[in-house]
C-alpha cells in the first residue's frame, strides 16, 4: 500500500475490481476534523482514467464532518458500498453529482447510520440506472435528519427515510410537497364547505328570530 495526502490515505490494488484502486483511510495517521479529497496528481502510475473503489473508505470515521468531490471529476468510481457507513458526524457530501458513476453498481449501506447528514444530491448524469447487479439496499438507513434528496430520471431506486423530502428534477416538482399541498387544499375545501353550512344556519336563525320579534310590539332586529 502507498500513502497520499500526508499519509491520511492509503491506496493499493482492489481485490474485487480488476484494474481498480482501493482507497482507505490510514487510521494510524493523525486524524483531521475533515478529510480532503485525495490528490493523485503527483503519482505517475495513476492516470485520469483510474478506476477507484471507495468500498468502506470512510466507514466508522466519526471525525469526518464534510467531504467535497466537486473537482474530482476525472476518476471513475466502481464501488460505493459502505463508503460512509457509521460516519455519525458527517453533515455534508458535496460534488456527488459530478462523479463518474457509469461503472458503479454497489451502493448498499453507503450512508447507513449517517446521523448528521441533512442532504444528498443523487441527480448524477452518469449514474447507472439499473440492472440485476445494482445494489442500493440500506443506503440511507438510520439517517434521522436527512431532510432532502435530489433525484433525476437516471437515479436508481433508493429507499429514503419517511421524513425525507424528495426533489425530482425530472418533473420539476417535489413529490412529497405536492402530496402535502393536495391534502391542505382538501382540508381548506372541507373548511369552506363547513363555513358555508354555518353561514346558512346563521341566516336561518336570523330569519327565525326576526319573525318572532316582529310579532312583539315595539321590538325588531
Amino acid at each position: 500500500m502507498s500513502s497520499i495526502n500526508n499519509g491520511y490515505y492509503l491506496w493499493g490494488p482492489s481485490i474485487l475490481y480488476p484494474n481498480a484502486i482501493q482507497l482507505t483511510v490510514n487510521f494510524n495517521a493523525d486524524q483531521h476534523a475533515w478529510a480532503p479529497v485525495p490528490d493523485f496528481s503527483a503519482i505517475p502510475d495513476i492516470t485520469k482514467n483510474t478506476r477507484i473503489s471507495l468500498r468502506g473508505t470512510f466507514s466508522g470515521n466519526y471525525k469526518l464532518r464534510s467531504i467535497d468531490f466537486t473537482n474530482w471529476t476525472c476518476k471513475t468510481i466502481v464501488d460505493l458500498a459502505d463508503t460512509f457507513d457509521g460516519c455519525v458526524n458527517l453533515q455534508s457530501i458535496k460534488g456527488f453529482s459530478s462523479l463518474d458513476l457509469s461503472s458503479c453498481d454497489q451502493y448498499y449501506n453507503m450512508c447507513r447510520d449517517c446521523q448528521a447528514l441533512r442532504e444528498i444530491d443523487l441527480s448524477n448524469r452518469t449514474i447507472k440506472t439499473g440492472g440485476w447487479e445494482l445494489k442500493t439496499t440500506n443506503a440511507f438507513t438510520n439517517c434521522p435528519v436527512l431532510h432532502t434528496a435530489i433525484i433525476s430520471t437516471r437515479t436508481p431506486r433508493f429507499e429514503f427515510p419517511p421524513h425525507t423530502t424528495i426533489i425530482d428534477l425530472a418533473s420539476g416538482v417535489n413529490r412529497i410537497f405536492t402530496d402535502r399541498i393536495t391534502a391542505l387544499e382538501r382540508q381548506l375545501s372541507s373548511k369552506d364547505q363547513q363555513l358555508s353550512a354555518l353561514g346558512m344556519e346563521v341566516d336561518t336563525l336570523h330569519q327565525q328570530l326576526s319573525a318572532i320579534l316582529a310579532r312583539l310590539p315595539g321590538l325588531g332586529i
